[in-house]
């Protein structure tokens, strides 16, 4: 066995080089067992203490957080790529300096460290992000005047994986043909990331509790919010390009309403008066069309007194538009148009920028399936219904017992409350919705019972009186809601009312709003409205299993 004696020079470089690896934090491990939230991310090392790091940058007189100043040499990187990025600007191992280049040609960049890697005591590589956006950095001893070697190791020693730094070089491509940035200074740093970075944060608490630094560790997680943006844009963009105008509408009102939901209830100071947090922006948006706005959408938050799954948050986010004059036919075209559309712009986004995402949700061009409720659902069940009279209490309480033997022949079990409506509710969950798992499927003509807000019609085929709704499934998760709305006020009150009797069985139910049946009184033209779940958008296309996952910060924490 042979032992290599190494001399003193020799030994004090390993000695640094071991204590800047350490230093910087370059082969953190992952966290990902533990969920205490009081635990360090990153396991604890004395070098890497954030007040030891913080004593080290002011003994050497570092300033930790220095005040920007404007540079008009700055390019982003994604600018620096698209100025000599291109093909043939440069070759392998060219590079510009001060004897080559022009003066546009010295250029500052900041961002990020994400890696650093000590090719030898002269040479640094830097890799640095910037708005998931990523370029490699070359510090190089023979480049940057006024500094001899010790200095260089010096200098070079204090940034760690994490900081924010400023580099001020020139352009050039390694001898490996990676576009960089030649440093003629030493990098600048503007924000030292004092807590040691983990390679890697797979417990789902620390990554829920925090999220900020779950985007800086894991692409998929700060990839899923950039993809959420850009299918807001998108849809923005059809529904403007199609003459509907944004607004906004109050979050806070005495009156929730707008769905069937039970709402958060809270109180007016001064005045004291209760109020609660939306459940919907319909009623709303509704009045906006009675007073000439003939096509409007709001995009915004929502806020429902429910459970929290992994499908559903308390709040949520969604985009709800209304059209005068439109037609549950229309509705259907209109939403194949814009998944379609979306579709195919999400998965060019997964293929060139998203790259850490599964591929989107996949479907064919057939017609989406359309499915009656009650022909489909008596069919699916091999027995029929009972028929009822809406509003008419013998005929509802007998229907309901009657579904409530269905549910124990069949050995389903019951909601709670049981009330027609959620009976139902619960039928179509089991038979009917599961078919949308092969093909999205529209589920159609809902009982009266179950929609308060639309227009009552005649079934095709059942020649029952039902609501002209929709409920567009896919992958068997409710995704569109829409419907021909109900712009009698006549029949509307009925229906509050009709609604109110279940008050106190079931608290998801519609307040009598008197505001909006006089608002109806001046005359809502045929309308049809249409509302969409962004977040479940966002998981359709995005293949992630759970809410929390597309929103960036979830305002629950784990009890």
């Amino acid at each position: 066995m042979y032992c290599w004696k190494l001399t003193a020079s020799q030994q004090m470089m390993l000695r640094n080089r071991i204590f800047r690896i350490a230093l910087r934090g370059a082969r953190p491990s992952s966290t990902s067992t533990s969920t205490s939230t009081r635990r360090p991310l990153a396991p604890k090392r004395p070098e890497l203490d954030p007040k030891a790091r913080r004593a080290a940058l002011e003994g050497q007189r570092i300033i930790t957080h220095p005040r920007l100043e404007r540079d008009t040499k700055e390019l982003r990187f994604k600018e620096f790529r698209e100025k000599y990025g291109k093909d043939g600007r440069f070759s392998p191992g060219e590079k510009l300096d001060a004897t080559t280049a022009k003066p546009e040609d010295l250029i500052t960049i900041r961002g990020r460290i994400k890696t650093i890697r000590d090719s030898s005591s002269k040479l640094v590589f830097y890799d640095l992000d910037q708005d998931n956006q990523h370029l490699q950095v070359v510090l190089s001893l023979n480049r940057i005047a006024g500094l001899d070697k010790a200095d260089f190791r010096t200098q070079s020693g204090v940034t760690r994986i994490g900081d924010i730094v400023e580099v001020i070089g020139y352009p050039g491509r390694s001898d490996h043909g990676e576009l960089s940035l030649y440093a003629s200074e030493m990098p600048k740093l503007l924000s030292p990331c004092f807590q040691p970075m983990p390679s890697q944060l797979l417990d789902k608490e620390k990554r829920r509790n925090n999220r900020h630094v779950d985007f800086l560790v894991n692409p998929a997680s700060m990839q899923t919010i950039r993809l959420r943006s850009d299918i807001i844009t998108y849809l923005r963009s059809f529904l403007t390009s199609r003459d509907f105008m944004e607004v906004q509408t109050p979050i806070l009102a005495e009156n929730s309403g707008g769905a069937l939901a039970k709402p958060f209830i809270t109180a007016l100071a001064e005045p004291p008066r209760p109020l609660s947090l939306r459940i919907a922006p319909e009623l709303w948006l509704k009045q906006l069309v009675v007073g000439g706005f003939d096509r409007v959408f709001e995009i915004g938050s929502q806020f429902r007194n429910e459970g929290h799954d992994a499908t559903h948050s308390p709040e949520f986010t969604s985009c709800e538009f209304y059209q005068a004059y439109a037609t549950l036919p229309d509705l259907i075209d209109m939403t194949e148009t814009f998944l379609r559309g979306l579709r195919d712009h999400t998965a060019k986004l997964i293929n060139e920028k998203y790259t850490s995402l599964k591929s989107p949700l996949q479907f064919d061009e057939r017609p989406f399936q359309v499915l009656e409720f009650f022909p489909e659902l008596e069919k699916r069940l091999g027995m029929q219904l009972p028929h009822w009279t809406d509003g008419v209490v013998e005929e509802e309480t007998a229907a309901q017992d009657r579904i409530v033997e269905i549910f124990k022949e069949k050995e389903i079990p019951l909601p709670s409350p049981v009330t027609l409506s959620k009976l139902l509710d619960r039928l179509a969950g089991v038979y009917l919705e599961p078919l949308s798992e092969t093909h999205p499927a529209y589920i159609t003509y809902h009982p009266m019972c179950m929609s308060p807000l639309a227009k009552s019609v005649i079934c095709p085929q059942s020649g029952r009186k039902v609501a002209a709704r929709l409920e567009l499934f896919i992958n068997g998760r409710e995704l569109v809601n829409a419907y021909e709305e109900e712009n009698d006020p006549k029949e509307q009150r009925a229906k509050f009312v009709m609604q109110a009797r279940a008050k106190g069985v079931d608290e998801e139910t519609h307040p009598l709003d008197e505001n909006f049946c006089e608002a109806l009184e001046w005359g809502l033209p045929p309308t049809g409205g249409w509302g969409i779940g962004i977040d479940r958008l966002v998981m359709l296309l995005s293949g992630q299993e759970r809410i929390e996952e597309v929103i960036a910060f979830s305002g629950l924490r784990k009890a």
